[in-house]
């Protein structure tokens, strides 16, 4: 009789189990359809891997310039008509048409400190889970979050995440479309030298600019923006292979803009 008993509860109770890891289902699905979902086709991108070497570019004067942490080594691949420093944090190049080459210290422009802003989006949201999430994937710098930003997808949500999980991909995956920069649609990759790291967004003879975005061993950005109808993928690998620190890694940010 009891054997009865259980075999009935076990019968009667397989559809209801069945009913509720059903809906369990369907809602962990809608959850990642509509945190996942997005018009914008840059959160399916990813940048891919520039493996920058030494690169020889024998036959070019260069310009060589600190700024704050890092020296910097540009190749003339056009004549000089002017050569600038805006202030101690920006330097111009302008060559013969116009075209130029600009490199900038970022880390002093409020906005880009993508950790303390996402800090303080969970301090709003009144949740842990963002810090949980950033340590569970080891998450400790501007450039590793950014890195771990461009690298996710709306695939890499899984059914098998927890509901707080999903809330901070979800923002993740936001975040993605407002720092993803343009031309990221025609070339997008990331490099890693001893000295740097960072990503170019835009190729020469494609895009009318090319943006690299660097960030060095102290965590702090950069930025160079070239242009010019001669200027080459190799040029731009001349660029980021030359780049060292100078030895000044304490500098820290301060509180006015560039």
């Amino acid at each position: 009789m009891k054997r009865i008993k259980s075999s009935f509860y076990i019968i009667l109770g397989l559809p209801l189990f069945w009913i509720l890891l059903k809906g369990y289902v369907f809602y962990k699905a809608t959850s990642i359809f509509e945190y996942s979902h997005s018009p914008n086709d840059c959160v399916k991108t990813s940048p891919k891997r520039n493996p920058v070497g030494k690169v020889e570019l024998n036959n070019f004067k260069k310009i060589n310039f600190v700024l704050t942490n890092l020296n910097f080594v540009i190749p003339q691949y056009n004549k000089v008509v002017k050569d600038s420093s805006i202030t101690n944090k920006a330097r111009i190049v302008t060559f013969v048409d116009n075209s130029k080459v600009i490199v900038t210290y970022d880390s002093d422009i409020e906005g880009l400190d993508y950790l303390k802003h996402f800090n303080e989006t969970s301090k709003n949201l009144e949740s842990e889970y963002f810090n949980d999430y950033l340590s569970k994937h080891n998450i400790k710098t501007n450039y590793q979050f950014l890195k771990y930003t461009y690298n996710f997808k709306p695939n890499d949500i899984s059914i098998f995440d927890s509901n707080d999980e999903i809330v901070v991909e979800n923002a993740i995956l936001r975040l993605k479309e407002l720092v993803m920069v343009n031309g990221y649609d025609i070339y997008f990759n990331n490099f890693e030298t001893p000295n740097i790291k960072g990503f170019q967004f835009g190729k020469p003879g494609v895009s009318k600019i090319t943006l690299l975005n660097i960030f060095d061993s102290n965590d702090q950005q950069y930025s160079i923006i070239l242009s010019g109808k001669l200027l080459k993928q190799e040029y731009i690998d001349y660029i980021i292979s030359r780049i060292k620190t100078n030895g000044n890694t304490k500098l820290k940010s301060s509180k006015n803009p560039l």
